[in-house]
Parts: C-alpha cells; structure tokens; sequence
C-alpha cells in the first residue's frame, strides 16, 4: 500500500507533550490519556500510518522516524522544528525526514487531527491546515471520498457505495439547504456513528422517545426533569413533531434506529426553547417549553442498593471529568457485602473509550483476549482481525461476584465495548434488549461549517466471533423492555434472581 508516511520504516518514535501548566485539569486527564488512546488503536494508527509505534524509547537513533503530538503550547519540542502555533488543527509532514506532526491550539484540535492521519496516503508533504469545505461540491467530493476509504460495513451490510452516490448527489447538489440532502444519503448506511451532524453538538431534552409509524411514544422520562414534575410519564405521546422527514435522514441499525430517530427528535440548538406537547393514553394534554442542554446526564452515575444481597450502579454515559472511576468505586465498596452487582446501561450511549475499557477492567477474572478487531486500511479495504486484550484492575479494584448488566437498543459505542469479553464469564450475565451495534472506531471530519461527517472505521467482534457492528452485543436472556424508570422493578427482580 504505497503512500503511507512512514511505509517503509520499521518504527515510530511517538513524542508526547510533556507541559502541562496551560491546561484545566480535564484537558490533562485528555493528554494523559494519548498513549492509551493511541495503544487502544494501535492496529487502526499503524495500518494508517505503515510502521510501528514506540512509546518507551528515546528517539535518538539516526534518521528514525517520529510522530510529534500536541497541542503546540504542550510539547517545546515542535518548536524546535520550525514550527510556529497554528491557526487551525494542523498536520506537518516530512516524509524525506520521515517526521510527522499533528498539533493545534487545543487538546480538541490535536484530537481532530487523528482523524486525518489516513488521508495522508495521497499527500506529498508540508503543511496541511484542517479546514471547512469552501463550497457544497467540496463537501460532496469529501464525503464520496472519505467514506469510501474509511467505512467497513459495505459488504456486512450487503450496501454498494457508487450506487447509493449516484442516487444522492444529485439531490444534495439541488437542494436549497443540503445538510438533511447529505443526512439522507449518509443514513443509507444504517450506521449511526456515520452520519453528518451538527458542531458544535446540539443539546438534548432529558428524555428518551420511541418513533414507530410515525408517532414518538417517551420512553424515558426522568424523575428531576420538568416534564415528570409536570406529570408526563413514559408510555405518552409527544404530538407536532416531522417524525416521518427525521426518519429519512437518520442513521442507525434497523433494530435501534426508533429509538435513535426519537434523540434526533429532542435534539436541538443550545440556548433556545422548545414547545412540548405531550398527550396521556387517556388522553390527557400536558403543554411546556424547555431548553436543551449540553449535559443532559445528570448526575452521570448513581448508585443504590436494591436490597441487602443485590447493589445497583447506572451508568449514563462515559464522560470524563464527571469523576466515574472513583464514584463506581465508591459504591463497589458500599456494596462490598451484596452477592450481586447490577449494572445498568440502558440509554448508554458510549463515550470516552478508555475510561469505558477502565471499567470494564475491574470484572475480567484473567487477563486475556476479549474479542477482535478489524480496521479499514487507507485503501479502504478490511486488515486482518487483530486480538483485543483485556487487562486487570489493580486488586483492590476489582469485584469477582456475580454481576448482570442491562442493555437496551440504546446502549451504544463505547458501552458495548465494555462488555467485550465479560460474556460467557461464570459470573457475568447480559439481559435486556440486544444493543445498538456500532463499536465502529469514529473519524470526525469537517465538511461545511457548523458540521461534521463522521465515519466507523472498524468491525469488532467477540471472543465467539460475533459482529457487534449492526447486531450489537450477545443476550443471555432477552426481556422485553418498554420504558426506563417506572416499570423497572419487574426488571430488577428478573436480574436478582438470576
């Protein structure tokens, strides 16, 4: 595969910021957390980038290759180079001497910049500024093309990418507004990590929505939330909302995508109201407005026990700065006594994947192979499976009793990845609905502004060699779930006597 940066070389000489005085302290736990990152991908990053990685050494070897990352103020060894800070996520590359650089302002520009580092199969060298497409055909051209070399699921989900272009670039090209026109074509794809979404993201109301037929029945609807205060309750229907043009342009697996076109529903600017109108099944109307909000998941993480056999963790996203390792650990230990953990990630829609791997950590019994992995190369073809190892949580961490997770259509991403390799353990039992299927390995490129394209670039499976891509993760007892919240103890009971 010609045109990789490094494809010739054995090595690469990974350069890692080493100040940290500009940044808060989230943004630390970000840099802190490259390496993992990066070691989490390596199989993804070194097919992109065609040599090794190598953290522990010191580069010193003549004419070694090396990856320098920042961000600029972090790392004084870009300086060094030349290098001034740049006004825009910036990639630098010398391929005569084998040095690449990604850095920016921020610790969100620096990560923007891993997600190009496979289109620099086809670039020469220098400087190359991240930046919104200049016009629609631009953007058209960038969407044809990245997903073509990135996505993996053509052939698992039986689509041809020439043929679904062919039938949406025109309608994008004449359409007067074409960001439903390029959410149409990506939705054809039944992926929702693939898709074109608004930046910075939209809020959401606090609530869950089922869409079927072109009704939105709340399937969730918190106990602190306005609505709840005002009387909705899961099982009504919210009215006046464009269902059936959502469900066009939404992208998911058939079996999630409901649930999914409902959050697309309650999705909207920050800082403005919405009229809400939702209606009893005995017909009863409650009328309010509220405003979205960035951090809808709140509190994150709760805990209480169930009875004195049985602790309850929820999990409602995995979030950094939210303090979730040290809150799960707190209630691990306030459940010290209890014969059973239930974890419930219902409505889980993934999030920072090294903090999901964290917890996952502190259920595997051994360390040991916990499912595989295959990544599309910049040649947009499929590499090997690779194994996925799981490794132990320090012992003081770690919980060996019995413990059922709960799933539901919802549970997405990063929070399927926790489960990679604790079915089939004796102690471990999944229960609920199947998941959403997409632990795809997201790429984030800008297209015009105020949006990005995403796109998976990956297919993992379990340790039996099932896809979790489209399927989502393996059930050991399916249970019929309608709504989150008020019909939950026929549920509990059901995991407690497992």
């Amino acid at each position: 595969m010609d045109g990789r940066p490094f494809e010739n070389k054995n090595q690469i000489f990974v350069i890692l910021p080493t100040d940290f005085n500009l940044l808060s302290e989230i943004e630390i736990q970000e840099v802190l957390g490259y390496r993992k990152l990066l070691e989490a991908n390596r199989f993804a990053i070194e097919g992109e980038l065609g040599a090794k990685l190598v953290f522990d050494q010191e580069p010193n070897i003549p004419n070694c290759s090396k990856w320098y990352i920042g961000p600029y103020s972090c790392n004084p060894e870009i300086s060094k180079l030349g290098l001034t800070e740049p006004s825009y996520p910036q990639l630098f590359l010398d391929r005569h001497k084998s040095i690449l650089v990604t850095h920016g302002k921020s610790v969100n520009e620096v990560m923007e910049c891993f997600s190009y580092l496979r289109s620099l199969i086809g670039f020469k060298g220098g400087i190359w500024d991240i930046k919104d497409c200049s016009s629609t055909e631009e953007a058209i051209e960038r969407v044809k093309r990245e997903v073509k070399i990135s996505y993996p699921s053509f052939k698992l989900r039986n689509l041809c990418w020439d043929e679904i272009c062919e039938k949406h670039i025109p309608l994008v090209r004449n359409s007067s507004d074409p960001i439903p026109a390029f959410q149409s074509w990506l939705a054809e794809l039944n992926d929702a990590h693939t898709w074109v979404r608004p930046f910075p993201p939209h809020g959401e109301l606090p609530y869950d929505l089922c869409v079927k037929d072109n009704i939105g029945i709340f399937y969730q609807v918190p106990t602190n939330s306005l609505g709840w205060k005002l009387g909705v309750r899961s099982g009504y229907e919210l009215l006046n909302q464009p269902y059936k043009e959502c469900w066009n342009r939404t992208a998911a697996s058939i079996h999630s995508k409901p649930w999914v076109v409902g959050k697309r529903i309650l999705s909207s600017i920050t800082g403005t109201k919405r009229k809400l109108k939702a209606k009893s099944p005995e017909g009863k109307i409650i009328v309010w407005e509220e405003e979205p909000t960035i951090d809808r998941w709140n509190p994150t993480i709760t805990w209480k026990k169930l009875n004195k056999n049985n602790g309850y963790i929820r999990v409602q996203a995995w979030i950094l700065g939210k303090d979730i390792e040290n809150i799960f650990d707190r209630a691990l230990e306030d459940f010290k006594d209890c014969s059973k953990l239930i974890i419930d990630l219902r409505a889980n829609p993934g999030g920072n994947l090294t903090l999901a791997h964290q917890i996952r950590n502190r259920f595997l019994k051994k360390e040991k192979t916990i499912g595989y992995i295959q990544n599309t190369l910049p040649n947009g073809s499929l590499s090997k499976k690779h194994s996925l190892l799981g490794y132990l949580a320090p012992p003081k961490k770690r919980w060996n009793k019995k413990v059922v997770f709960i799933t539901d259509a919802l549970t997405y991403s990063s929070s399927e990845d926790v489960l990679l390799g604790l079915q089939g353990q004796e102690n471990i039992k999944v229960i609920g609905q199947k998941s959403g299927g997409g632990s795809g390995r997201v790429r984030i490129i800008r297209l015009l502004p105020g949006y990005r394209l995403t796109i998976s670039t990956a297919l993992t499976f379990d340790v039996k060699g099932n896809c979790v891509e489209n399927s989502g993760i393996q059930l050991d007892y399916e249970y019929n779930i309608n709504s989150i919240g008020e019909n939950d103890k026929q549920l509990f009971l059901f995991a407690m006597n497992l």
